[in-house]
């Protein structure tokens, strides 16, 4: 059987390969697209797509059993946890369906693997067919990092992968791990009827990249929902017994289910990256360029398998450092300014430094305050839990970094986000005319 050629080969169809094939072939190149699973990545199949149309039933079945603050009366409020989930897993399989027929005939089901050379094209394996590319572009993703606890193996856990086959809510769930995808579970769960909910962290506080005064102004929301919080937790075994899942360590645990949310593994492990001499960390995250160039010339990886930020925002602007290098001048670069945002009720949104890290490299900032019950909005609906945080360096005036943690906080972070790309001073927020009564009001108060 003859070798298939192509231009480009992308290996993964995680969120950054659509708009690569998009503009690849908009210049005539040959594209194909390997994917040994479902195309769309983590992102549509169990992640930010089924994920927040899970938490927005929650957050529905929530401010429902708020509604005497509003002058109505709901006198019951019944989530349906299995009807909820039927309808992430529909939302899950509809945005797959439309990420593969995007792709269309560029999309190749089968395990694709490099296998060195061939003159000067590489060769990609995939399943039993053998192609011939010029440029490779890793795009894997990762998967759920599996703890190494005694016992553990035999335990069934939910993960970020399956979550959306459980079709029945525990009475009891515990999550192993403090991180962003474990705080907006454990809030879907506790909302949706869980009657013990418990958050296990093995550092000193939940969301250990953020700034501790921001994560505890989280716990202490979640905690008012009922939620447990337990902290500095070392699990060193878990065993099973009947239906009774008990973890074992600084504190012991019992569960009717174990969610395991303890961090990100690249699925770079059966790529044969080897055979090209291709460069990862300890980790396995594929190491990069600005420009997510690898050590070997012609081979890109995009994406979580890149390490870094992890999002489908910084993976669809990957797509355009890497087809700027392929189609232009290269001049987008992964140097960038990224917002991102944790989707508890009510969201985190973050951008640029944090505390701990401007004061780590020096810089000279005021760091600002503002409490959202100060805000009119927010009290007239009533959400007026959580603050922003703002940072700013004292000689420029510029922004250097923000947390909003309150009602809209996911997209009011694009104002500071902006403001730190264009390198806007922050008079030029402070002078500016904004609507009343919104919540866009709170991040111009806190400047003034």
């Amino acid at each position: 059987m003859a070798d298939k050629s192509c231009d480009v080969m992308i290996i993964g169809a995680g969120q950054a390969a659509e708009e690569i094939v998009e503009r690849c072939c908009a210049t005539g190149m040959r594209v194909m697209v390997a994917e040994r699973d479902k195309a769309g990545g983590s992102c549509v199949n169990f992640g930010c797509t089924p994920t927040k149309t899970a938490i927005e039933s929650a957050r529905l079945a929530a401010l429902a059993r708020r509604s005497d603050e509003f002058g109505v009366s709901i006198p019951t409020v019944r989530p349906d946890y299995g009807r909820v989930i039927a309808l992430a897993r529909q939302k899950a399989q509809e945005s797959n369906k439309g990420v593969t027929e995007r792709f269309g005939d560029k999309l190749v089901h089968g395990h694709a693997r490099l296998a060195g050379r061939d003159g000067d094209k590489f060769i990609v394996t995939v399943d039993s067919e053998r192609c011939l590319v010029d440029k490779v572009i890793i795009d894997v993703g990762t998967r759920s990092l599996m703890p190494e606890i005694e016992g553990f193996k035999d335990v069934a856990c939910i993960t970020a992968e399956n979550w959306l086959n459980e079709t029945t809510l525990p009475r009891r769930i515990a999550l192993l791990g403090g991180g962003y995808i474990s705080v907006e579970m454990c809030q879907f769960y506790r909302r949706m009827g869980a009657e013990e909910v418990t958050v296990l962290e093995e550092g000193p506080h939940i969301l250990g990249h953020e700034d501790e005064d921001v994560a505890n102004e989280i716990e202490k929301m979640l905690e008012a929902e009922g939620i447990r919080i337990r902290t500095n937790v070392k699990v060193e075994s878990v065993a099973k017994t009947g239906k009774t899942v008990t973890l074992l360590g600084t504190e012991t645990i019992e569960a009717d289910a174990l969610f395991v949310a303890t961090g990100r593994k690249p699925n770079t492990g059966d790529l044969g990256l080897d055979t090209l001499g291709i460069e990862c960390d300890a980790k396995g995250f594929i190491k990069v360029d600005k420009h997510l160039r690898t050590n070997v010339e012609g081979v890109f990886a995009t994406g979580d398998a890149r390490g870094g930020l992890m999002f489908t925002h910084t993976a669809w602007d990957d797509a355009r450092v890497v087809t700027s290098a392929l189609l232009s001048d290269g001049k987008q670069t992964t140097v960038r300014v990224v917002p991102y945002a944790v989707f508890t009720d009510p969201p985190l949104g973050r951008v640029g430094m944090s505390e701990t890290e401007a004061k780590k490299a020096g810089m000279a900032f005021d760091t600002l305050r503002y409490e959202m019950k100060r805000n009119a909005h927010a009290d007239e609906a009533r959400e007026t839990t959580g603050s922003i945080k703002l940072l700013v360096e004292k000689e420029s005036d510029l922004i250097l970094g923000a947390a909003i943690f309150g009602a809209s906080g996911a997209d009011l972070i694009h104002l500071y986000s902006l403001m730190i790309a264009a390198k806007l001073p922050a008079s030029a927020l402070r002078d500016a005319v904004i609507a009343h009564p919104t919540y866009a009001e709170a991040v111009q108060n806190i400047l003034l």
